[in-house]
């Protein structure tokens, strides 16, 4: 007799899935659905933008005068031409490093007498950089003495 009351759980399912979805509340409504991510005042805006008939675009014409400008007069170049001598270089573990150049003792950053300025590399090989003022990049190890020649402009004096 005890085996006619017992109900298999699985056999249950049907029933409590259809108890469920009937004591729920609605979650949506046709309106409401159309007005979920935006309010009802948002929503107009949105319909009455949606539905307007585009405005022809208005052109502006400019009219441009050119002026005339005066010529530019050419750059004259004068070009440079010179020797550095690198006699030495000393790295600093607490300091700035240093560079001979042509017998003169410099820290690198320093700018020689010409515009050029001086740089210490110190990565695999400890190296003096010299960039001259028009950009130009010149290496040398302690010892090498390097041509560098380089264009600047010249001055109306």
């Amino acid at each position: 007799m005890l085996n006619n009351l017992f109900v298999h759980p699985l056999k249950l399912l049907p029933a409590l899935s259809c108890l469920v979805a009937l004591s729920a509340p609605p979650l949506l409504q046709a309106d409401d659905f159309s007005t979920l991510f935006t309010t009802a005042q948002e929503r107009r805006l949105i319909d009455s933008n949606r539905y307007k008939v585009a405005e022809p675009e208005k052109v502006e014409t400019v009219v441009e005068v050119e002026e005339e400008e005066p010529e530019e007069q050419p750059v004259l170049m004068a070009e440079i031409s010179s020797e550095y001598q690198i006699s030495g270089i000393t790295l600093s573990k607490d300091g700035v490093h240093s560079v001979w150049v042509n017998g003169i003792v410099y820290e690198s950053g320093d700018t020689l007498e010409d515009g050029s300025q001086v740089q210490v590399l110190a990565d695999q090989d400890v190296r003096a950089r010299i960039t001259t003022p028009d950009g130009g990049r010149h290496v040398a190890l302690a010892g090498e003495t390097i041509q560098v020649t380089y264009q600047v402009p010249v001055s109306d004096q």
